[in-house]
């Protein structure tokens, strides 16, 4: 299945033969350069069997040859053992292991002045003279 296709066609996992390397490489990452003297160009890293690495800046129109498919280079799924998983799969504590928690007294919120914004404090009456 040798086939010749465009640099921005190359998915993750493809076996390509590369002018200037002796053996098939295994692409797996690519992304377009954005800024500098190679701008527009595609960085393709490449894995020898050996499992040496390159990084070649290949044209988008570049026609390379696809030898086939490593089944062991795509995207990997996870082993299901993320954060998430293990905290929604533990079993709680027995009840006996576990100390209660305080009770906080409820607080009463603070009655404010509308106008004054203030705290309004209860005012004792003045009180009556004595003559």
């Amino acid at each position: 299945m040798q086939e010749t296709r465009a640099a921005k066609d190359l998915a993750i996992g493809d076996v390509i033969q590369v002018d200037g390397f002796e053996d098939n490489q295994v692409v797996r990452t690519a992304k377009k350069i954005r800024q500098g003297l190679d701008a527009g160009l595609f960085e393709v890293t490449l894995v020898a069997a050996d499992g040496e690495t390159e990084r070649i800046a290949l044209a988008p129109e570049n026609r390379v040859t696809v030898v086939g498919k490593d089944p062991d280079a795509g995207k990997g799924k996870s082993g299901g053992t993320g954060k998430a998983n293990a905290q929604a799969k533990a079993k709680p504590e027995p009840a006996a292991w576990r100390r209660p928690r305080p009770r906080r007294p409820k607080r009463r919120p603070q009655k404010l002045n509308r106008t004054r914004r203030r705290k309004v404090v209860a005012r004792r009456r003045p009180r009556a003279r004595r003559k």
